[in-house]
């Protein structure tokens, strides 16, 4: 079993060691490393370590199995065994899932449609969404279940980030970090879509509808899809019919008030991680 993938860019002559991380339940994470740990590490065979040079590397999303040492641009992105592993076919969504995504999305058919099928391209594809859904409700309306328990598991904790209201800058320690992460998690977003964008709305339009935003000369990759959230009924100002956001009707619920809700909040999230291979399935096969 591969425990370890070293990756060497031998255009740019820089290193990356690839490793299960315990604090991330075991889901991979790549970091960067010196050239002299690369040599170290890589001069002890082993079979659970996977040794990799490049021509180049990127932040790609599509992969679904480990990256592979055959003389092609590598991906630094390393799929959890969730989405690497060949997925039961499920014609139904788990029980206490859909609860939740239906109390996400206000219990409106339409929306709750929109983002199924929205996860299950993301699943299916690693591609980016042409727009971001915004979830609007109360505290404990289900948006910290979803993003810990559904999104990052399954397509791994060390691609996701939240962005908080002080981190919308375009400078480069924030704009290296939203490139490495596929799922951006922006917290008690706000901004006002109804006028012309600039500053912070012009940046979150950016990270929405762009591949690649280039700043002081230097291009950043963004692959990764914004999921937006506000306890703020309209924190988020937008024409009628604007293309960038999918919003849900406001929750005013708490999830632990619902006729459905299990006996505690450690239930419930042992009840969801139960129920990730069969969502993941069921994503596969929509």
């Amino acid at each position: 079993m591969i425990k370890q993938i070293l990756i060497a860019d031998m255009t740019t002559q820089t290193y990356y060691e690839g490793r299960q991380m315990p604090s991330l339940k075991q889901d991979w994470q790549v970091t960067p490393i010196k050239r002299a740990e690369y040599l170290d590490v890589s001069a002890r065979p082993s079979q659970q370590i996977r040794n990799i040079q490049a021509p180049s590397v990127r932040y790609d999303f599509s992969p679904r199995s480990l990256p592979q040492n055959n003389g092609q641009t590598v991906s630094l992105y390393i799929p959890t065994n969730l989405l690497r592993t060949s997925p039961p076919e499920i014609s139904q969504m788990p029980h206490y899932t859909e609860h939740l995504l239906m109390h996400l999305c206000g219990y409106d058919q339409s929306t709750f449609h929109q983002l199924v099928h929205a996860i299950a391209e993301l699943v299916q594809t690693g591609k980016k969404l042409p727009k971001a859904f915004l979830f609007r409700g109360v505290y404990m309306s289900g948006w910290q279940y979803f993003r810990d328990e559904i999104l990052s598991p399954i397509f791994g904790r060390g691609y996701c980030a939240s962005i908080w209201p002080t981190q919308w800058k375009k400078q480069p320690k924030y704009l290296r970090y939203w490139e490495q992460n596929y799922l951006l998690f922006a917290e008690q977003v706000s901004g006002d879509f109804t006028k012309p964008v600039q500053g912070k709305t012009q940046l979150i339009e950016e990270l929405i509808t762009h591949q690649q935003i280039t700043f002081n000369g230097v291009t950043y990759e963004m692959g990764g899809n914004l999921f937006c959230a506000t306890e703020m009924i309209d924190a988020v100002k937008l024409t009628v019919g604007q293309p960038l956001f999918i919003r849900t009707p406001y929750q005013n619920e708490c999830i632990d008030e619902t006729a459905w809700w299990p006996e505690s909040d450690s239930v419930f999230r042992e009840t969801l991680a139960s129920e990730l291979p069969e969502l993941v399935g069921y994503l596969y096969n929509l």
